[in-house]
């Protein structure tokens, strides 16, 4: 039986601990999703589990031959799905005890996804999949390897449950600031009370004659310092038990005035649209359009030319039609092009006109704190590098965004102010991505692309619509010509009309 047993485990990296692991086990038959913040070590303690990093303190003991398949890009004329899927397959026919899958839906297509889930529920052995990907963790995983503030967590769940109980702890912990709070602020108000008090008796009656007063001084001062005394008591035990605040994102607001006024109906259109690469037809027949606002999920399967239509709208290809005033912000996740040298806040703030108050806080709210703002990009993860892409691109001076898998390489977290900004966008927005949950929340429309066919829904709706009235057209045509005493004007138009609907 394969089995994981990790004890007492301690990561430290330049000088700070990265994660620490009290207790983790995994056995046959387990599925295990490793969720957490980029950066936070989860393909990190992979390696350990694998061997190929032993400085860490404490004992890790694998048993069972192991199976990798990192995360994966485009490469050559292939998309990242159809690697995937090919580098998966592979791995499982070795039929290894220990598969570990990083990110596996990143690039996988509707159908590809619904494979996996199936390859992964009929593999008898022990799986670990790091994943963002709710949809996916929820379908397979029998338990939760959570990294969070430096601790990984082992929780007995599902991804739904799990979230479920985060939810819930946070709301406990909320509950508990919350009632701390009063609870100092009760004490706060009686310890002014007391020092009130004090203060009177030290000061004495305004009735005490002067022989009185003098008499009673030492007296008065006693009970005064016992009463201060009182409160410095009661305030300093308040504040023993002071409770942190749990650490909270500030939801992400933006201006219409932050980004350039599209002018016009139409960003980008085409008719009869035709795209090959290589020699291959990807596009045989396509219509689309979007106008200002549209929030627009590309679908189709992997290579059916999802990333080779949106390059030719953002070279504004002669067979498309981009309007001039179309400010295009382009992410393809292309890290060679970032200027390593360049600051992080510097780069973002580079040519963007959001406020920069707002401009912080969305930053923030993607994980890129203060912390990171004097930091060379050089010197950030990977993770954290595809984040100041990113932010560099929804910042810009752009009405029209082309996000090509936005949402890979980004933690949990990430995806969630990704869809906030989006939501509230003023410009549109075209975008490709897998993540399902992510699409239902943010597109209003799909365009699809399937057996070489764009189809434009909201397009084809219309036409579906006018097309459903020319049989009653030519039966009134019909009509009309067969009783010989129509309107020739009526008649005129009409054929006019159906012309028109039947070219």
């Amino acid at each position: 039986m394969a089995q994981i047993i990790i004890r007492k485990v301690k990561k430290i990296v330049d000088g700070r601990v990265l994660f620490d692991a009290n207790a983790l086990n995994a056995q046959t038959g387990d599925v295990v999703g490793v969720v957490g913040g980029n950066g936070s070590g989860k393909t990190t303690l992979m390696n350990m589990i694998m061997g190929l990093d032993s400085d860490y303190q404490g004992n890790i003991n694998t048993d069972g031959q192991i199976e990798f398949v990192p995360q994966i890009n485009a490469q050559n004329d292939r998309s990242g799905g159809q690697t995937t899927s090919e580098k998966i397959r592979v791995a499982v026919a070795k039929w290894p005890e220990i598969l570990i899958l990083d990110e596996p839906t990143s690039n996988l297509d509707e159908n590809h996804q619904h494979q996996l889930i199936k390859t992964v529920e009929n593999y008898s052995g022990l799986t670990i999949i790091i994943s963002r990907d709710r949809h996916f963790l929820n379908a397979v995983t029998s338990k939760i390897w959570s990294v969070e503030d430096n601790h990984f967590t082992e929780y007995n769940d599902n991804f739904d449950e799990f979230e479920l109980r985060q939810n819930q702890e946070f709301k406990r912990r909320m509950d508990e600031y919350a009632r701390q709070k009063d609870y100092q602020s009760s004490i706060r108000r009686a310890v002014e009370e007391r020092k009130q008090k004090a203060a009177h008796i030290r000061k004495g009656s305004k009735n005490m004659g002067r022989i009185e007063r003098a008499q009673t001084k030492s007296i008065r001062e006693q009970n005064a310092g016992k009463m201060e005394r009182s409160a410095h008591a009661m305030l300093k035990k308040a504040n023993s038990g002071d409770a942190n605040k749990p650490f909270q994102v500030a939801p992400i607001k933006l201006m219409v005035t932050d980004f350039p006024k599209f002018t016009g109906k139409t960003l980008a259109s085409a008719t009869q649209l035709k795209i090959s690469f290589d020699h291959k037809i990807l596009i045989d027949n396509g219509t689309f359009k979007i106008k200002p606002g549209d929030k627009v999920a590309l679908v189709g399967p992997n290579g059916s030319g999802k990333t080779t239509l949106i390059k030719s709208i953002i070279n504004r290809q002669n067979y498309l039609n981009v309007s001039d005033n179309a400010r295009i912000g382009y992410f393809n996740q292309d890290l060679t092009a970032l200027p390593l040298e360049d600051k992080v806040l510097n780069f973002v703030q580079k040519d963007s006109r959001v406020n920069d108050d707002r401009l912080r806080q969305v930053m923030g709210a993607f994980g890129i704190t203060h912390a990171y703002y004097d930091k060379q990009i050089a010197h950030l993860s990977g993770g954290q590098k595809v984040k100041v892409q990113l932010l560099k691109v929804l910042l810009g001076a752009n009405n029209f965004l082309v996000l090509d898998e936005p949402t890979n390489f980004l933690d949990m977290s990430a995806i969630d102010a990704l869809a906030s900004f989006i939501e509230q966008y003023p410009g549109s927005v075209l975008f490709v991505s897998h993540d399902q949950g992510f699409r239902n929340r943010v597109a209003r429309r799909t365009l699809l692309i399937t057996k070489c066919q764009l189809v434009d829904p909201a397009i084809q709706s219309v036409n579906q619509k006018v097309n459903s009235d020319l049989p009653l057209l030519k039966m009134r045509y019909d009509q009309l010509i067969q009783s010989g005493n129509g309107d020739p004007q009526e008649i005129s138009a009409m054929k006019a009309k159906i012309n028109r609907l039947t070219q």
